[in-house]
């Protein structure tokens, strides 16, 4: 069973139920980045005031349309250092957050310049922690030109998959697509 997602920053649960479930998850990092603000480089987190959003400064620019693999990160200013000092308030108390401080502290503090990296870095260690073992690739280490619906279907062949699990939450018979 294939699955495939955009590589989310600090994606929601359903992706990594999606993984669980799949033999292997790939990640479309060779697809359009949005030209708005989307999932790839955003996300909510709670905190003691309700919902809290924490957004990656990305360079757009005079860069016109970017595949998110080429995506950058603007490392000017003190966004990481205000996004770092915020999990740190509004998570101090909860269970086992000593125990990924560390990696946060490297995390924000060095990070990637490509946002690629940096949101494949959280999930990894998201993976990690959550005891997931699913095969990762990248569509950029497939040589797969198709797009839209047809990539879906390539990326199945690729892996000879008879199935794909399509994100949703969960996997309930009207979910899964087989070939």
């Amino acid at each position: 069973m294939i699955t495939a997602s955009r590589p989310y920053f600090a994606p929601f649960t359903g992706f990594f139920f999606r993984a669980h479930l799949a033999d292997v998850t790939v990640i479309l990092d060779t697809v359009q980045f949005p030209r708005g603000t989307g999932w790839i480089t955003r996300n909510r987190f709670k905190n003691d005031q309700g919902t809290w959003w924490m957004t990656i400064p990305v360079w757009k620019k005079g860069r016109g349309l970017q595949v998110i693999n080429d995506v950058r990160i603007c490392r000017e200013g003190r966004w990481a250092h205000k996004h770092l000092t915020g999990l740190k308030h509004a998570y101090a108390n909860a269970p086992y957050f000593a125990e990924h401080l560390q990696f946060l502290d490297t995390a924000f503090a060095l990070g990637s310049d490509r946002l690629i990296d940096f949101n494949l870095m959280i999930i990894r260690h998201l993976m990690l922690n959550l005891g997931l073992d699913t095969e990762f690739r990248r569509l950029s280490e497939l040589n797969i030109n198709a797009a839209g619906d047809r990539l879906l279907v390539e990326i199945c062949r690729y892996f000879e998959a008879s199935t794909y699990l399509v994100p949703g939450g969960g996997c309930p018979a009207s979910r899964c697509q087989s070939f």
